[in-house]
């Protein structure tokens, strides 16, 4: 097919690799709202666990994604070892 490099727009590589990451954002934008929804009171289900894997999708493209889990994951350590200093962990 074409002789350009896979990263020139209308390759069949880069048409692919755009498609792939619009799936990811939307799987990872769906799984976020749907964690904050079950996030509410009086909802059941695993509302921040879902955020968190929405967020690790949306990682792999966004560097505020990527951030986020990093704050999210050591707040989560903070939480397992006690070491809030005082204050109420969420």
């Amino acid at each position: 097919m074409g002789g350009g490099r896979p990263d020139d727009p209308g390759t069949r590589e880069h048409v692919i690799n755009h498609g792939k990451r619009l799936v990811r954002l939307l799987a990872g934008g769906i799984l976020v709202v749907l964690g904050l929804a079950l996030s509410l009171p009086g909802v059941p289900g695993p509302g921040i666990a879902v955020v968190i894997l929405g967020l690790s999708i949306l990682s792999t493209d966004f560097e505020f994604a990527r951030r986020l889990m990093t704050q999210l994951k050591g707040l989560a350590r903070r939480a397992v070892r006690g070491g809030s200093g005082g204050t109420t962990v969420l």
